[in-house]
């Protein structure tokens, strides 16, 4: 008996998928401070406001989370008691989590302490116009040296977010009544960025295959075919048992003055077919 060699290599279609990373991802995850180091109050980017300035917006937004380093002021400070801060988005973000810093002057005033926000809303806006409460402190004097961190449950985007305060921590009859030494706006870009384009999942005209076909005589025969013409050589080759030979139309190779060329295969004289899938 005649041994039959048969070999399948079936390239199989992939696809590449990717994922965005979820904006509504949990607060442990990879948030960042989305602040630049704030060089004036338009500068590198964004924009630093507030209500009233003694010391100008941009200094809580400095990163350096001190009221005063060196004789040099690094904290928003207003002469009233109560009043607003607030940093514009060039793009829609999303918050995680505020972070106010409370770092003492070079001399270490603890008069300092009275100037600190006492009771406030955090608020976010797409026009800054219109404001979402997006958290609320009341009675806040338990201020830690360093960072005093408050979680955002909203996952919304917004351009625009304000502390706004209704009360200070005691100040009445100073220079400056309120300050902020430091305020970190942390969370996650919105910014969709653009992810690999996925292969193209196939389509009816794309379920073709190339089918080789070896016979014994060391001919090779080649084959554009679509799924279905293959399958059916496939099925002959394996099951039929009662037709000698399997004609494969060759219309796209035709060559003259033909309707169709036709190739006929005998069973036993094919050594070995292959099927690679596109």
């Amino acid at each position: 008996m005649k041994k039959i060699l048969l070999m399948f290599l079936v390239s199989i279609p992939f696809f590449i998928f990717s994922t965005i990373g979820d904006a509504h991802a949990a607060a442990t995850d990879d948030s960042v401070s989305l602040i630049p180091k704030m060089t004036s109050n338009d500068a590198p980017s964004g924009k630093a406001t507030s209500s009233a300035a003694y010391f100008e917006p941009y200094y809580a937004f400095d990163g350096v989370p001190h009221y005063s380093v060196n004789g040099a002021f690094h904290g928003w400070g207003t002469s009233t008691t109560t009043g607003w801060l607030a940093y514009e988005f060039n793009e829609p973000k999303v918050l995680n989590k505020y972070v106010l810093y409370y770092g003492e002057s070079q001399s270490s005033n603890p008069g300092l302490l009275a100037t600190v926000p006492n009771s406030w809303t955090f608020e976010g806006s797409n026009d800054g116009e219109n404001w979402v409460e997006l958290d609320k402190v009341s009675n806040y004097s338990s201020w830690k040296s360093g960072e005093n961190a408050f979680e955002i449950e909203s996952r919304e985007p917004y351009k625009h977010f304000k502390i706004n305060v209704t009360k200070n921590n005691g100040s009445v009859s100073g220079q400056v009544n309120l300050t902020i030494h430091e305020l970190e706006l942390w969370g996650y870009d919105t910014t969709e960025k653009p992810s690999p384009e996925p292969t193209p999942e196939p389509t009816p005209d794309q379920n073709r295959a190339i089918l080789v076909i070896s016979l014994v005589t060391g001919i090779e025969k080649e084959y554009d075919l679509s799924l279905e013409e293959v399958n059916s050589f496939i099925n002959w080759y394996e099951f039929t048992s009662g037709e000698k030979s399997y004609a494969i139309n060759r219309t796209n190779k035709n060559k003259g003055p033909f309707k169709s060329r036709k190739d006929y295969f005998v069973h036993d004289k094919i050594l070995m077919y292959e099927v690679s899938e596109y």
